[in-house]
């Protein structure tokens, strides 16, 4: 079996839980191919900022770029961003993780795919008449 690392920055407010969610996905897929993937821990986002006093520590920031395969979850808190971000603006997460690691490993973007089953059609604010018979799948 083949091992790879990844870091992992499982970001704020309900990001942790997706990831969570996430991580067994990618963790059953991956096995599907024989790999085994070793979660590094690597925090960033607010939440490392209540541990360490910055949005980024600098061990995270090494870490990932080391690794170069980061699995990221969502970092900023609408609280933490209108007190301390206001406060604090070169803490913002978003201008002190996201940013750097894009410009240091050469990413343009990320991907947030899309996808709106007709069947949950009506839990969409969309109008109905605006979706198509087979749904909705777009990535942003």
């Amino acid at each position: 079996m083949n091992h790879i690392e990844v870091a992992l920055v499982n970001g704020d407010g309900s990001a942790p839980e997706m990831m969570e969610q996430a991580r067994r996905v990618v963790n059953r897929a991956a096995l599907l191919d024989h790999i085994q993937i070793d979660w590094i821990e690597t925090p960033m986002g607010w939440k490392a900022f209540e541990v360490s006093g910055d949005t980024t520590p600098a061990e995270s920031m090494e870490t990932a770029l080391k690794i170069g395969t980061i699995f990221f979850g969502g970092v900023g808190d609408p609280t933490m961003d209108t007190t301390i971000g206001k406060k604090r603006p070169e803490m913002m997460p978003e201008a002190r993780a996201l940013l750097p690691i894009r410009k240091n490993l050469g990413l343009l973007l990320n991907f947030r795919p899309m996808i709106l089953m007709k069947e949950l059609s009506h839990l969409s604010p969309l109008r109905p008449e605006l979706i198509p018979d087979g749904g909705v799948e777009m990535v942003f």
